[in-house]
């Protein structure tokens, strides 16, 4: 971004609007605006960005709010009739650019990162994953992929705001569970519903997140099972992070494409996300009921 506050002259000339559009939507309510000290209004770009999200809003000049000119615009990505496949494709033929602006460009168009994340990018990497069993550039396809992805969504990180006051939650991936991307995209789940989500990342010892619980007091603690290295480690591990993280309060979130297979007794204070948008339900319903 090349500015955290714009003008309503800038968002009218990004989305193709008059300005008089812009000052009426904002003193209507529906468009976050801040004042200076003179008088006039400002906009946060991340308050700009969900406000063309929510109203599915053309950005026809998207460089002006400091994102790529090469966006596919909204109208267009809706009308591709099989975007998983356009996806796989791009990522198949090492168009990086253009794979990771079309991620992102689903995005602006409205979909969630709970929604991408349990669609477009687990059914193209699913497909992908399976190259390298009968193609020799397999394993260099499928991680420049998730390199793409990866990219893409901490692209999208920057396009929301943590509201204040905000409660932290933590999480990481388990020993011996090498993959990032499960633990990130929890991550942006979280902070995109209201959280202050820090990630541990791949491959962390249970001692490692109860020290990070320690210190960040989070209400929730994901936990994403890619790979079971030992099953029994992992049973043992997470049960007894579940024991010392209730007594904090805390819920336990599990979730990965393994986590079905744990021996776990599900219940208020550990809960099973079969996807990421049943961790974003969970994260939804822990704020009702604070309310």
């Amino acid at each position: 971004m090349t500015s955290n506050l714009i003008t309503p002259k800038q968002l009218a000339l990004a989305i193709g609007v008059s300005e008089s559009s812009l000052k009426r939507w904002a003193d209507d309510g529906l468009l976050e605006v801040s004042r200076t000290a003179g008088g006039h209004r400002r906009i946060p770009v991340a308050s700009a960005i969900q406000f063309v999200r929510k109203r599915q809003l053309e950005l026809v000049r998207p460089d002006v709010i400091g994102l790529p000119m090469k966006l596919t615009p909204g109208s267009e990505t809706r009308l591709i009739a099989n975007p998983t496949r356009h996806l796989t494709d791009l990522l198949i033929e090492g168009k990086q650019e253009e794979a990771e602006f079309f991620i992102t460009s689903r995005y602006l168009a409205g979909e969630d990162i709970s929604e991408l994340a349990d669609g477009l990018i687990r059914e193209a990497l699913a497909e992908i994953g399976e190259y390298w069993q009968h193609r020799g550039d397999g394993i260099v396809i499928e991680h420049r992929a998730t390199d793409t992805c990866v990219r893409a969504l901490l692209r999208m990180r920057s396009m929301f705001e943590i509201p204040e006051p905000a409660s932290i939650c933590t999480g990481a991936a388990v020993p011996g569970d090498q993959y990032m991307l499960p633990s990130l995209v929890a991550s942006l789940v979280a902070a995109e519903n209201g959280l202050i989500a820090r990630n541990l990342g791949p491959d962390t010892p249970f001692e490692s997140m109860k020290i990070a619980a320690e210190k960040d007091q989070p209400v929730l603690f994901w936990v994403t099972v890619s790979v079971i290295s030992d099953l029994d480690l992992v049973t043992t591990g997470i049960m007894d992070l579940k024991s010392h993280l209730s007594e904090r309060n805390c819920v336990v979130a599990i979730g990965g494409r393994e986590a079905n297979q744990l021996k776990l007794e599900f219940d208020d204070d550990l809960i099973l996300c079969q996807n990421m948008r049943d961790l974003r339900r969970l994260i939804l319903a822990m704020h009702a009921s604070s309310d």
